[in-house]
């Protein structure tokens, strides 16, 4: 069984022209997968679930007449009073809510994120995949955000999600594909309908759009392209869209510093429109164990003063529509807690900044944004059966020596299965290292272990250790010899 969880709770505050808005709120989600052996093949369950429902939207305030804080709250079509329904950022734009199209809001997920299976075949080079989900994410875009190592640290959606991976939360997903050596092609039926305002169902699946995507990997990098037809995924705006994507993706280091870095670009072709594109760089560097440092750079075209309820049967030039330009540019940084149970707690800040077209700067001036959170994951399993390495160097039944290594695939922020050095596991800001040293002489036994910590810990206690073996040459009690030294080999001829 793993798991896999990521919970953000903070304050937001939009700075617009004409009024600012702030909400304290919480982006989460926690994800369950198992997988075990069925005939010949390899069967995945996943599951995941999202609180947003409860934690967005509920608490948002603007400043009002009286020059006071106000709570923001909306009204349905009944003439009472509900919550706000989204989470403020500016120029956001994507679902609806109460009727009417959100804009300037990030929508809460639904509360069932994910639900299916996943049967893989091994047949040497080349391995079939199929699968379904009853909610899930059909092939078309890169990883979804909230998955995406250069974007976890993030509380901000995207501008660009819902020209990338808004397909990610999709009622009713059927795939297949097949992998040869790095490339793995697929293909995918689903809905194409947007889920719908009531985030605690499960929409009813139909299978009325298709996808497919052809992607590559080779250690830290992976890139994808992919493609796909959508029967009218928003009610408001019932035409078909066709969607493009691209992307290279990479989860390594460099300069031993953990990296990961998405590039993507998305198009949506609609008929009313035209074609929209969006583009976006996104990066995570943990700079030391305890340090990270995020941002993101996006541009795009999108509708948003125009945005409504258009009727069926229109054409091209037949309805007035406006699309406009935006640039957004953001910073951030997150300090990791010293705190060893319980998860991986962090405190986080970022400031965004935004450039538009001139239709805009009327509205909005020119705006920005900030965020300051708390962030918690669940600590990653270091350890288990399959990332350990032991070597063993045995001399004359004098010594016996084990270490222990990792892979980076179990390292937070990477997934490259090629196994590193204990330094470059240091310098990631955890380690790991067991001896057992024996001697045939009597009965000598020494066991030394290091568990977790930083690499100052590190290398503090490597110091030690290389004081603690040249003790005998300054003729000091020692512990079991070492054959590579001169005087210790003299010792053992005696």
């Amino acid at each position: 069984m793993d798991t896999d969880a990521n919970v953000i709770v903070g304050y937001n505050y939009q700075q617009r022209q004409f009024a600012d808005f702030w909400a304290w709120e919480s982006q989460n989600w926690v994800m369950l997968s198992g997988e075990r052996g069925a005939g010949p093949g390899r069967l995945t369950v996943l599951g995941m679930l999202s609180l947003e429902p409860w934690t967005i939207g509920r608490f948002v305030y603007a400043q009002g007449n009286d020059g006071k804080p106000q709570r923001l709250y909306a009204f349905n079509a009944q003439r009472e009073r509900v919550p706000l329904g989204g989470s403020p950022q500016t120029f956001q734009t994507g679902e609806s809510y109460l009727g009417s199209p959100l804009i300037n809001y990030q929508h809460p997920h639904d509360l069932l994120m994910a639900l299916g299976a996943t049967y893989r075949l091994d047949r040497g080079r080349v391995k079939y995949v199929i699968g379904a989900d009853l909610v899930g994410s059909p092939a078309l875009g890169p990883v979804a955000y909230m998955h995406r190592e250069s974007a976890r640290d993030n509380p901000q959606a995207p501008l660009t999600h819902h020209f990338l991976d808004s397909t990610h939360i999709t009622p009713g997903v059927v795939r297949a594909g097949v992998e040869v050596g790095r490339m793995t092609f697929e293909t995918s039926a689903f809905r194409g309908e947007e889920p719908d305002e009531n985030r605690l169902d499960i929409d009813r699946p139909r299978l009325d759009s298709w996808s497919a995507r052809a992607s590559w990997r080779q250690g830290p990098w992976q890139a994808q392209f992919s493609g796909g037809h959508l029967k009218e995924p928003e009610w408001f705006d019932p035409y078909d869209v066709t969607k493009l994507t691209a992307s290279i993706a990479f989860n390594g280091a460099v300069a031993s510093r953990p990296l990961a870095a998405t590039l993507a670009w998305g198009e949506n072709r609609e008929l009313l429109v035209g074609n929209l594109d969006g583009y976006l760089l996104e990066w995570d560097l943990r700079s030391a164990a305890w340090s990270s440092f995020y941002g993101r750079v996006e541009h795009g075209r999108k509708e948003i003063l125009s945005l409504g309820v258009h009727p069926r049967g229109l054409v091209p030039g037949q309805h007035p529509h406006s699309v406009s330009d935006f640039n957004a540019l953001t910073l951030g940084h997150v300090w990791d807690l010293p705190i060893d149970r319980g998860g991986r707690f962090g405190v986080g800040a970022d400031v965004t900044v935004y450039q538009t077209s001139a239709d805009l700067k009327t509205y909005f001036g020119s705006p920005h944004s900030y965020h300051v959170f708390l962030r918690w994951r669940p600590t990653p399993r270091v350890f288990g059966s399959r990332s350990l390495a032991i070597t063993a160097r045995l001399k004359a039944c004098t010594t016996t020596v084990a270490q222990v290594s990792c892979r980076l695939s179990d390292l937070p922020g990477f997934r490259n299965p090629h196994r590193v050095s204990r330094d470059a596991f240091s310098a990631a800001g955890l380690q790991w290292s067991l001896e057992f040293r024996w001697r045939c002489s009597g009965i000598s036994v020494h066991v030394r272990r290091r568990a977790l910590g930083t690499a100052r810990r590190y290398r503090a206690r490597r110091h030690r250790r290389r004081a603690w073996t040249g003790a005998r040459d300054r003729g000091r009690a020692a512990g079991p010899p070492y054959p590579h030294r001169v005087s210790d080999r003299q010792d053992l001829r005696r």
